[in-house]
């Protein structure tokens, strides 16, 4: 079967694709991916064909866009931000969909709008799958609205943030469907409760210990596990494994995605923070750039390490909260908290802390040294947040979730 995965983003919103691309090209199945510019490498070398999908995605997280991770906004101007900034790159990103797509026999897809009109108008399967749940539930909110949203609306909220994604990108969207896929455009309702009409076979790349399935969910939607690359022949630089090795683990701490528009103030704040822990440190460039000054030697700046070496060899770790990076220090079974920025990064780092894995997630603006100074000493010596992080590690290390996804996928 001749099959097409569409994704973009970072790194964290590629990497999982790859690895179900591996998986299913290892079943015997021939695989295109299509995923952001500057990943091709990452793609071939793992034997699957490459499709470019085209939006400049760290600009937009750098630029004007990027101001609602400062939480210096409005939802309204962020909706309009995103509309008038996204627009145009999701219509360029429906024609590299589109050329991608052509000849496929299946199209599984991590973006929520455009793919599953370019399967309606090819006549393919289409399968949604995802980083994060989006499906509607009792039990939790919209990962991307606020965790203090009340229970009783739970289920209300997955509706609220589909229609307001749905009324940000509509006449894009109708405007592609129309003109290009010869297709009627949605009405005010958009495509996201039709699809969950249909009773599409929905994948999660995520954990069943890190979130239960919950039980009104439908028999269509599958919790796969976490989809991982690993890179067993990667060799660490010598001088990292010294640093590791030359004293007590270092508490990894990076942002990954998330620019930055003051790295050196936010380098600071972190130095300082370390300084307070009376902790070493590995800290992770990211795009944010940070760390680019004349460091202690408590502290070791990196530009890429894969996170299944690293982490296990970590104290703990401080993330940004993205899906992949959570799952992975969750993965590596030590304790973790979440600094977070934008998006579902808040419910992710409530999810680590309320498995008893990390403690409560910081939100970005703020992040003080004396805040993360204190989420370390936590992380550090709270015997029952080490027992707790290291049992969701073993129970998720215990899981195949490509394997697992790719039976779903094509059984």
């Amino acid at each position: 079967m001749r099959i097409t995965i569409l994704t973009a983003g970072s790194r964290g919103d590629t990497q999982p694709y790859v690895a179900l691309g591996v998986g299913l090209k290892q079943a015997g199945h021939t695989v295109r991916l299509a995923a952001s510019e500057g990943f091709e490498q990452l793609v071939t070398s793992k034997g699957l064909e490459y499709a470019p999908m085209e939006g400049n995605f760290r600009t937009i997280l750098a630029g004007e866009a990027g101001q609602m991770r400062r939480g210096r906004v409005s939802l309204p101007w962020m909706a309009l931000t995103l509309r008038r900034m996204v627009g145009p790159i999701l219509e360029q990103m429906g024609h590299n969909m589109l050329a991608a797509c052509r000849g496929a026999d299946l199209i599984v897809s991590a973006l929520p709008f455009v793919s599953g009109d370019v399967a309606e108008h090819l006549g393919v399967r289409y399968v949604p799958a995802s980083l994060f749940p989006f499906a509607h539930t009792r039990e939790f909110a919209h990962p991307f609205l606020p965790p203090t949203i009340p229970r009783p609306f739970n289920r209300l909220s997955f509706t609220l943030a589909a229609w307001i994604a749905w009324q940000m990108f509509r006449p894009t969207i109708n405007r592609f469907r129309r003109d290009v896929l010869g297709l009627k455009p949605w009405g005010m309702g958009g495509p996201y409760e039709a699809e969950l009409a249909a009773g599409l076979p929905t994948l999660y790349a995520f954990s069943r210990h890190v979130i239960p399935p919950p039980q009104d969910w439908p028999g269509n939607i599958h919790v796969t596990g976490y989809w991982w690359l690993d890179s067993p022949d990667w060799q660490p630089p010598a001088d990292l494994v010294r640093f590791i090795e030359s004293g007590p683990a270092p508490v990894f701490i990076g942002f990954g995605s998330m620019p930055d528009d003051a790295p050196a103030v936010t380098t600071r704040l972190i130095l300082d923070a370390v300084a307070l822990a009376g902790c070493r440190a590995v800290l992770h460039a990211g795009w944010g750039g940070i760390g680019g000054m004349d460091l202690p030697d408590s502290v070791f700046r990196i530009d890429f390490a894969p996170y299944e070496w690293l982490f296990p060899r970590m104290a703990a770790v401080v993330h940004h909260g993205g899906a992949g990076t959570t799952g992975s220090a969750l993965r590596a079974g030590v304790p973790n908290v979440v600094v977070a920025f934008l998006g579902d990064q808040t419910f992710w780092g409530k999810r680590v802390h309320d498995l008893g894995a990390g403690p409560s997630p910081i939100p970005r603006g703020r992040l003080t040294p004396e805040r993360l100074a204190g989420a370390i000493r936590t992380m550090l010596s709270d015997p029952v947040m080490h027992a707790c992080a290291a049992g969701i590690g073993a129970k998720i290390r215990a899981e195949d979730g490509v394997t697992n996804a790719v039976r779903i996928i094509a059984p």
